[in-house]
């Protein structure tokens, strides 16, 4: 346990300092919203211009739903229940079900396959949906802990850094909703989720009551690789922002290092077998120059 928390410290000290070598900012991109159908609805006359999209899928890392008012999770089944409204305020009458595979990698279909599917129906039926059995006034993000997570490059680039995106804007007032939970990972993590969410972490899939929230995201935006671009994100945040939630998770609290009497330190982590550096002596001789 100790070394696994030794091990995240770690590449959450790497994490801050590729940070500062990674450019921050982006031109921006337009975000396309279209029309959330699922493999079970049909298009009709009514979905056209009658009521918002909730779903975005112009992204090439990930489908993400945002579903605002009336909410109902019951975990264990992975569904969702969404009441919809027109914007006259009448009720939805066509159901429409939706499929979301909560996990940031939607250009690696065969490794979705392995993460929970969750399953969305928005509806204006409110008799079809699940009676309310907990009601909560802050709203919730539902996502996978399943993938690559144990690799400590897709712990950041596929969960941490997207978690941030998607949470920041709320300031730890928002639930996480967890399928596919990984206790260990949760663990050993809980010094950074704890600096994004204030509350208890829901593992989904033992959750047999009827949970309601005002508004729910399913899934995790995602910009580009170990980055995050400000100009997407509602509060313009960007990598030093998270670099700041590591360092006050940790607490790491130097946020600038006196080097007027010492030499920086460069850590250097190479892998054995599917990248690796080829002149690892020649970078050891660099001492010799001064580094």
């Amino acid at each position: 346990m100790k070394q696994n928390f030794r091990y995240a410290l770690l590449w959450a000290c790497v994490v801050i300092v590729m940070l500062c070598l990674i450019s921050l900012t982006s031109p921006r991109r337009t975000t396309d919203f279209v029309q959330c159908i699922g493999k079970e609805a049909e298009k009709s006359s009514s979905t056209t211009s009658s009521y918002k999209p909730f779903c975005d899928y112009s992204s090439d890392r990930s489908d993400v739903c945002d579903m605002k008012g009336d909410v109902r999770i019951y975990g264990a089944s992975s569904s969702v229940f969404f009441i919809r409204y027109h914007q006259n305020g009448d009720q939805v009458g066509d159901d429409e079900i939706v499929r979301i595979r909560p996990y940031p990698r939607k250009f690696d279909p065969n490794l979705l396959e392995r993460i929970g599917e969750v399953k969305i129906t928005s509806t204006g039926n409110t008799a079809r949906a699940y009676t309310c059995a907990e009601n909560q006034s802050i709203p919730a993000i539902v996502f996978a802990n399943g993938g690559f997570l144990g690799n400590f490059y897709h712990d950041f680039n596929d969960a941490l850094i997207p978690l941030f995106i998607t949470s920041r804007q709320f300031n730890g007032e928002v639930q996480f909703l967890i399928t596919n939970m990984k206790a260990w990972w949760v663990r050993k993590y809980k010094p950074i989720l704890s600096k994004l969410s204030n509350y208890e972490l829901i593992d989904l899939k033992n959750e047999d009551r009827v949970r309601c929230y005002p508004r729910v995201i399913v899934n995790l935006h995602s910009h580009k690789k170990i980055s995050i671009d400000p100009s997407r994100t509602p509060g313009n945040y960007s990598m030093v922002d998270f670099a700041r939630i590591l360092r006050t998770g940790y607490s790491l609290d130097r946020e600038f290092v006196d080097i007027s009497q010492r030499k920086p330190k460069l850590l250097i982590i190479t892998r054995s077998r599917t990248r690796k550096f080829t002149n690892t002596e020649a970078i050891i001789y660099g001492r010799a120059a001064g580094l």
